[in-house]
């Protein structure tokens, strides 16, 4: 019984894939794009300034702090097996490079969607005085191989209590 099941399942999902690649074989590809490199020799520790390099990785200097968005590098995002990456290409280049980019303070992981959480980015830029700020339940993903210290995530509301507010922080003015 379980034979017969599996077998047309075996032979619909092949089909589905023949089906699939014949379809997208038809469908244009865009052309493939270097945005402009931005100048980094401009940067003034003395205010904040934003670099979007590509997708959703923004290099942000505050104040002399290097901090860096959703760092994501790689040709293809998706599932890393081995050498071999098993997902979507960019169609637009990263505007800098890990090297460009140098040594980062902080970086801030918004969520752990293969666009925005690349694996081999990550590895390349972590190092033991790299903050990793990072969503509850993501931060599980970056085991030890990736980051050395697992101590700076967003936690939920159940967590940790919610933080009060001094009173001399109260911007009400009163009605005179």
């Amino acid at each position: 019984m379980r034979r017969r099941i599996l077998v047309p399942s075996a032979v619909l999902a092949s089909v589905g894939t023949f089906l699939y690649t014949r379809f997208k074989r038809r469908l244009p590809r865009p052309r493939f794009k270097w945005p402009e490199r931005p100048e980094l020799t401009t940067i003034d520790e003395t205010h904040v300034q934003a670099t979007w390099i590509g997708h959703s990785t923004v290099l942000i200097h505050w104040y002399g702090l290097k901090i860096l968005t959703d760092p994501v590098f790689s040709k293809r995002i998706g599932v890393h097996l081995g050498p071999l990456t098993i997902g979507m290409k960019r169609h637009t280049a990263p505007a800098l490079s890990i090297e460009d980019v140098g040594p980062v303070d902080v970086i801030l992981l918004s969520h752990a969607h293969m666009d925005h959480f690349d694996h081999k980015s990550l590895k390349r830029l972590i190092t033991r005085e790299t903050i990793v700020v990072s969503a509850p339940g993501t931060s599980r993903l970056l085991n030890t191989t990736h980051h050395p210290r697992d101590d700076c995530r967003l936690r939920s509301r159940d967590e940790s209590p919610a933080p009060s507010i001094p009173e001399s922080a109260d911007t009400r003015t009163a009605s005179a």
